[in-house]
Order: structure tokens, then C-alpha cells, then sequence
């Protein structure tokens, strides 16, 4: 891999930006790209498709894999096959990308968005029970970051009131919650490989589920709801257009077959953030709990904005050209939806940063990058 030293490059040339994430890419990647490319066409134009889906079905342990051309056309399927529909709720956390909000309007239903937890920023048990309605249909939880939910406390809010858990694991490829994989507690989920992610393909999704007939439905609805047996352009119902391409799969089955490697390159990334930040008076990084293993993909801190603004901290982290990302803002202050009282979310708001975690980072550029945030704190 390359690396960006602190000061210079090996051939003596200035030093590069400092990206706030990447992927890491291979000959391996490269050799399936352009096999693909070459000879993924005619009788083998789903070829390297049908490989992926079922190496991560198998990854997984889960019955069925479907291939999309983003993770918010995996989300969507998700809650379509769900039946998701006008009259229903779907509860979500405040903190997310605004695609797990977008993806419940698409369909006519109303998310509602309540307050996250300040140590793993994700939907907190406590305010999705509140949140219940007779219109509740389902819980959409958001492993955020590449950091697992707690699952077994939602999984009993959803029995309890007969709700469906439908997974935003976007994130949270290579992730488990008490040693069961990510993806695979809800009724369906979806993941995401767009190109800021742990595991990248530019972009692509993956719609996964062990109910056959959701299945089966997913696979009509990819394709603008066709239905071959009826002719082969007959469309049953209205669908979409979210087939993953042949190339981008290829890619796809790369990354997979290095899904380990990929995993611990982000865990040693965040382990050198925490044994540099924790300790430092107002900063917090967001942290996972005892029952997760978390691809930690984009490690995330809070600065205590009596100790330092985070935009100032952005900034002077700019100035040495070193690319950060804020968190994400509530979902529920923009135009399109509901405001909704969830403090902890603004503050994650307000004061998280992600930290860079491209995936040629050295423990070098890390120190480097560690150096300018106890600048801008004065620690």
C-alpha cells in the first residue's frame, strides 16, 4: 500500500492529502475486474453476479443474496418485500445517512426518528419503545459506522409487539453482535459497497434474507417487476432498476475473499486513534459495546465544544491538508420530514468528527494526524 508519512514521500516529493477514507485494492481485485470485463458477457454475463451472491450468502449463513447497484437499492427492496407501505411507521435512529429516512418515504410510510446512544451512536432500546404506535410496523435499526446494535434488546422490543426488525447494515460488512453476523436478525437487510466503505466497489449493494418468498419478490422488483413466465418483458407490478453489473461484482467477490484483511486493517486504524485520543480532556471517541465485533470503519470522536469547536478542529486539521467528515446530521431537521426531540443526535451533530481511515494509512500518519488534533485542542 502507499503510504502518506507525515513529512514527505519516499521520493522526497510534499506530502499528499490525507483522505478521509478509501479502499484498499488489490491485484486480486484487478485480475476479477478485468476477467469480467474481458469475458463476462453472452452465456456468463451474471457470472461473477451469481458468484458473489452466493459467497456472501455464505458468508453471512443466510439463505439468499441479492446483488443491487447500491445499498439504497438494497434498503429499499428491503422494505418493499416487507410490505412497507402508506399508513405505516417505520422507527429509525436520528443519526444516520438521510438514505434510511428516503427509503421509508419512497414508499408512502412515515419514519420516525428518535434519539441515539452517546457511546456506540446508535438507536437507543429505550426511545424505540417509546416511540411505538398502533401504526408501527417495523424497527429499522442503523449499525452506524461499522458498530453493531443491540440487538438482543430490540429483538425483544419487536417480539413483544409483534414489529418487524428490517437491518440498515450499510456499514456492517464483517460485523457480528454476540458471534451472529450483521445482516442477519432482521427479516431482510441491506448492505452497501459504495466506495467510502470498509469494503468498496465504487458502488453496489446487497440485499439479503432467509425468507424465500421475500426472495422471490426482490428478484421481480430488481427488474422493473418482471415476471418471465408471463412473456420476457411481461412486468407484473411497478418495479425498479437495481441489477448490479458483472464487473462491479467481480470487484465485489474480491474484496469479500479479503474480508478478514479488510476488517483488521480498520480495527488497527481505530486501536491507534483510541491509544492516542483516549485520555485527552474532552474528547470521545465512539466506542463499541461487549457483545459487538465492529469493522470500526470510520472511527468517530466527540469534541467537547467548551474545550474546542469541532468545525475549528476540521479546519486546522485542513490546513495540513488532512480530509475529515462530520457526523451526520438529524435526519429529521431537513425539509422533507418531522422535526423530532432527540438531543443526544444533536450533539453527536454538533461536536462528532470521523477521523481518516483510508485504507493506506500508516501508524505513522496517524500520529501525524493525532499531533494536529492535540494542536487545535491545546492538550
Amino acid at each position: 500500500m502507499t503510504s502518506l508519512s507525515p513529512d514527505k514521500r519516499e521520493d522526497g516529493t510534499a506530502r499528499e492529502r490525507i483522505h478521509s477514507a478509501g479502499p484498499w485494492i488489490t491485484d486480486k481485485e484487478i485480475a476479477y475486474a478485468t476477467e469480467a470485463i474481458k469475458n463476462g458477457w453472452y452465456d456468463d454475463y451474471r457470472l461473477w453476479i451469481t458468484r458473489f451472491e452466493e459467497a456472501f450468502a455464505e458468508h453471512l449463513g443466510i439463505g439468499y443474496a441479492l446483488a443491487t447497484s447500491s445499498g439504497t437499492g438494497a434498503l429499499h427492496l428491503a422494505l418493499a418485500i416487507c410490505d412497507i407501505g402508506p399508513g405505516d411507521e417505520v422507527i429509525v435512529p436520528d443519526t444516520s445517512w438521510v438514505a434510511t429516512a428516503n427509503v421509508v418515504a419512497y414508499l408512502g410510510a412515515t419514519p420516525v426518528f428518535v434519539d441515539v446512544r452517546l457511546d456506540d451512536w446508535n438507536i437507543d432500546p429505550a426511545a424505540v419503545e417509546a416511540a411505538i404506535t398502533p401504526q408501527t410496523k417495523a424497527i429499522f435499526p442503523v449499525h452506524l459506522y461499522g458498530l453493531p446494535c443491540e440487538m438482543d434488546a430490540l429483538q425483544d422490543i419487536a417480539d413483544a409487539h409483534d414489529l418487524l426488525i428490517i437491518e440498515d447494515a450499510c456499514p456492517a460488512v464483517g460485523c457480528s453482535f454476540s458471534d451472529r453476523p450483521m445482516g442477519t436478525f432482521g427479516k431482510t437487510s441491506g448492505f452497501s459497497f459504495q466506495g467510502a466503505k470498509m469494503m468498496a466497489t465504487g458502488q453496489g449493494g446487497m440485499l439479503v434474507t432467509d425468507d424465500e418468498a421475500c426472495y422471490r419478490r426482490a428478484v421481480s422488483l430488481i427488474e422493473h417487476g418482471r415476471d418471465p413466465e408471463q412473456g420476457m418483458f411481461y412486468s407484473a407490478e411497478i418495479g425498479y432498476q437495481y441489477k448490479m453489473p458483472n464487473v462491479v461484482a467481480a470487484m465485489g467477490l474480491a474484496q469479500l475473499e479479503r474480508v478478514d484483511e479488510l476488517v483488521a486493517r480498520k480495527r488497527q486504524l481505530y486501536a491507534w486513534y483510541a491509544e492516542r485520543l483516549t485520555g485527552i480532556d474532552g474528547m470521545v471517541m465512539q466506542s463499541e459495546g461487549a457483545k459487538c465485533f465492529s469493522n470500526l470503519s470510520y472511527p468517530s470522536v466527540r469534541i467537547d465544544p467548551a474545550r474546542c469547536a469541532r468545525n475549528a478542529v476540521a479546519d486546522h486539521l485542513s490546513a495540513s491538508r488532512i480530509d475529515t467528515r462530520p457526523a451526520f446530521p438529524r435526519m429529521s431537521m431537513f425539509p422533507a420530514f418531522a422535526d423530532a426531540d432527540t438531543p443526544n443526535a444533536a450533539l453527536i451533530e454538533s461536536t462528532g468528527l470521523n477521523l481518516p481511515t483510508a485504507a493506506y494509512l500508516t501508524e505513522a500518519d496517524v500520529d501525524f494526524i493525532c499531533n494536529k488534533i492535540e494542536e487545535a485542542v491545546g492538550a
